[in-house]
């Protein structure tokens, strides 16, 4: 035969005193919530939409019916290992038609039930009768538990109740949807985050343990870093040798640390291979079919669209959009976020950047249709061009500044220098630093030997 000792069974009696009833069961969920003092800890947050189960009762006016009815409801509402007594119970709101919502009547003992009881077999409700229960105050009620159910003399199995109230870990293992697993990769990134917060702020930064910059930590860098922690590939001083914290990767968080002594002009920081396609992007002439060709790499040629291209991007999206958008360069240039791969991002990662999300889908259009743009859309620059140039002294002297056409490889053969050439770049108002082992072309009014 079936086992149907699980299923709740409707208790009877002799009297017609059925009606329809209807549980309402508030319910929660485990979240975590990390703090910098104290790391991840659990907490509960109640879920908006209540659970509902409807059956028929026959009310008496008993204490007996009173458990019966409380362990009806358990057994509804899942809490097949607990049990109600005489002594414990847990507390409801009973809504008995035509009476509101907020006139309901709260039963916590065996008396107010009875009471109630009477009060239905008076009235004879047609509509359903609403009973409001909550798992938080049911697991508080410390109800005991049913044991495994002995057989008795006749060879049927009973309920034996094991004593009164949870245990800790009981609770803990009743109530956690999150595997093992989870809880310590959360602990892992809250030391992570207690470490590495910034105190003004929500950001996030690491010291790169090669250059000693400080090079920020994004949501992704900080999950990698807490799967090396629970892996043992990494510890909360030292980040997992991955490509993600390789420093090769993120050219853009090395820096030059020469002196800089003009204070009065800002540079804006770039990687090398981005300082190089900005110089040649902005000077070069465009070819001619008389001469050899000389294009550089494809990577920084002026006239195809390519991941290098980020300043000419911005610009053309602050042209031809009317958006504002040339800001983003260095953020973007960290992350090697160029045109070609925008739209594989996702837009919580590009506003985790603090970039508002109109500005993302105003880019992400445009990054479509410029990287399929034909290379005879995109507009030679002049042949010729007057660029400013800067040399700057690294002991504080003093910089001068020249006028030129373009740049040029050098050998210095192993020599130090004691100084830096800069120049002016147009797309962004500002003096960017020429990578070393290059010089300008200055005009041929100035002397040689000063360069």
């Amino acid at each position: 035969m079936p086992d149907t000792r699980d299923e709740p069974q409707t208790p009877s009696n002799g009297n017609n005193s059925s009606y329809e009833v209807q549980v309402r069961l508030t319910t929660y969920m485990p979240v975590l919530k990390t703090t910098k003092k104290s790391g991840p800890t659990k907490s509960f947050r109640k879920n908006s939409k209540l659970k509902s189960k409807d059956f028929d009762y026959n009310f008496e006016e008993t204490t007996d019916n009173y458990t019966q009815f409380l362990n009806y409801i358990l057994q509804l509402c899942g809490f097949k290992n607990l049990k109600a007594t005489g002594s414990r119970v847990f507390p409801m709101a009973v809504q008995v038609p035509p009476v509101a919502k907020n006139a309901t009547t709260d039963i916590e003992s065996s008396d107010e039930y009875i009471k109630l009881v009477s009060k239905i077999l008076l009235k004879k409700p047609s509509k359903a009768i609403i009973v409001y229960v909550d798992e938080q105050e049911i697991k508080n009620a410390k109800l005991p538990k049913k044991a495994a159910r002995p057989h008795n003399e006749d060879g049927s199995e009973g309920d034996v109740e094991s004593g009164e109230g949870n245990s800790e870990e009981d609770d803990d293992q009743d109530d956690s949807e999150l595997s093992q697993i989870d809880c310590q990769l959360a602990r892992f990134r809250g030391l992570l985050e207690a470490k590495y917060g910034s105190d003004q702020d929500n950001t996030y930064a690491y010291p790169d343990p090669v250059t000693g910059n400080m090079v920020p930590l994004t949501p992704f860098m900080m999950k990698e870093w807490s799967r090396g922690m629970y892996d043992g590939i990494a510890t909360v001083s030292e980040p997992p040798n991955t490509s993600t914290f390789d420093p090769i990767n993120r050219l853009p968080s090395i820096r030059n640390d020469h002196h800089r002594s003009v204070s009065s002009i800002e540079s804006a920081p770039t990687s090398d291979i981005g300082h190089l396609a900005n110089i040649i992007t902005a000077l070069r002439p465009p070819a001619t079919p008389q001469r050899a060709p000389t294009a550089p790499p494809a990577t920084v040629e002026p006239y195809f669209n390519s991941p290098s291209k980020l300043p000419r991007f911005l610009s053309h999206v602050e042209k031809d959009y009317g958006v504002d958008v040339t800001n983003y360069h260095q953020v973007l240039e960290k992350e090697k976020i160029g045109p070609d791969v925008l739209s594989k991002i996702s837009d919580n990662s590009l506003l985790a950047l603090k970039l508002p999300l109109g500005d993302i889908i105003r880019l992400k259009e445009a990054a479509a249709a410029w990287i399929t743009k034909p290379p005879q859309a995109n507009i030679p620059e002049p042949a010729h061009k007057h660029v400013c140039f800067e040399k700057r002294w690294l002991d504080g002297s003093g910089a001068a500044s020249y006028f030129g056409s373009s740049i040029e490889p050098v050998s210095l053969g192993g020599a130090a220098v004691d100084y830096e050439w800069w120049y002016l770049n147009d797309t962004f108002g500002t003096m960017l630093p020429i990578n070393a082992g290059y010089r300008p072309v200055l005009d041929a009014d100035f002397d040689p030997s000063d360069i």
